[in-house]
């Protein structure tokens, strides 16, 4: 007899790589917004490092635009793995980092300089951007005095992004004849099946690039080999797969000829 086969599978997509609390930017900016005592110096540090999973990722250029930085205490220095040299800059602007392509990232650190502590930020900002001129707010530290050590050349606890959204999460199964399943039911020639899902934390929900609710329930009669794709999104990236450390999955289903 010929027949059909819908069976669930994930596929994981090569061109996203994001996990929830991750975000993927070439531009990351940090701005102090108040530092221990007010003061009509500076604002000093001595490391900044980016981590995922709690490791360093990479080395980016660093700028700090309309700063006045004396001799020997320039942006680079923040990132030349030395607490024993440091940034610091008259006009207390932001540091601007430059990874030079779109880099992953979960989380940060930051050390206190060799002295000084009125210098220390105690309140700052933490944005990405794609192009260097639109920027997302993605860690915010600004309504709180913050617990930077007293300690000089000394690195603060591990810091996560604490401005972004889950991933969303998919739960998809199909129906033929009374059977429900996560990965295959048969289906016979003429059957219909019913696809059902639910995801939450989407901004936008399509199937088959069509939008479609968050939750629902889909009658198919598929006469072919058919792929029935979903995918939910939001602002920072679509569903993730479990078990999948650097991939997106999409729950699909997949009507084959048995």
């Amino acid at each position: 007899m010929i027949g059909f086969r819908i069976t669930l599978w994930l596929l994981l997509v090569a061109w996203s790589s994001l996990q929830a609390g991750e975000v993927e930017y070439r531009y990351y900016r940090f701005a102090p917004t108040q530092l221990r005592v007010t003061n009509n110096c500076c604002v000093q540090l001595a490391e900044f490092e980016f981590l995922l999973d709690g490791v360093k990722v990479g080395t980016p250029s660093v700028s700090n635009p309309s700063g006045s930085n004396p001799n020997g205490e320039t942006p680079d220095l923040a990132v030349d793995g030395s607490l024993t040299t440091k940034w610091l800059d008259f006009n207390q602007g932001p540091l601007v980092f430059d990874f030079g392509s779109a880099t992953t990232v979960d989380g940060y650190r930051w050390s206190t300089a060799n002295d000084a502590t009125e210098r220390d930020p105690i309140r700052w900002t933490l944005e990405g951007s794609a192009n260097g001129t639109t920027w997302t707010l993605i860690d915010d530290r600004s309504d709180a005095d913050q617990s930077v050590t007293t300690n000089r050349e000394a690195y603060l606890a591990n810091i996560d992004l604490n401005q972004i959204p889950d991933t969303p999460v998919i739960t998809f199964s199909v129906s033929v004849g009374g059977v429900t399943s996560d990965e295959a039911v048969g289906l016979q020639n003429g059957q219909s099946a019913l696809l059902d899902w639910e995801i939450t934390g989407a901004s936008s929900v399509t199937l088959n690039g069509s939008p479609v609710s968050a939750t629902n329930t889909l009658s198919v009669s598929p006469a072919v080999t058919t792929t029935y794709e979903i995918i939910g999104s939001n602002g920072f990236g679509p569903a993730s797969a479990p078990g999948s450390r650097r991939g997106f999955g999409q729950p699909t289903a997949n009507p084959r000829l048995v």
